[in-house]
């Protein structure tokens, strides 16, 4: 928890700071956690009949709360083509977009 700059919990503080380093980036990558739920999030969008933009799409308003977007949709398309579906939604999971609230 040290790379997510978690405050320890014997100390009393008014404020916490705020930080994104490499280091959390890299922690949530490489993470078991995530590798292992971004298995069970591609499994689950293959037992649905669908193509693979249909999954993508389907992943994206799951994490996300909205639609894709047409360049989104290539771009994510293309990667998991290159990349495999769980790769996809690792990808997904460590995204600004899913790690904070905007």
């Amino acid at each position: 928890m040290d790379a997510l700059d978690c405050p320890a919990v014997d100390q009393l503080m008014p404020a916490r700071h705020t930080s994104v380093t490499v280091q959390q980036a890299l922690a949530m990558w490489n993470d078991a956690f995530i590798a292992r739920h971004a298995d069970h999030l591609a499994a689950r969008l293959d037992l649905e009949p669908a193509d693979l933009a249909s999954k993508i799409q389907s992943a994206y308003e799951w994490l996300w709360g909205r639609p894709l977007e047409a360049e989104e949709a290539r771009d994510l398309a293309d990667y998991a083509g290159r990349h495999g579906l769980a790769n996809l939604c690792r990808l997904l999971f460590n995204s600004n977009e899913f790690m904070f609230v905007n």
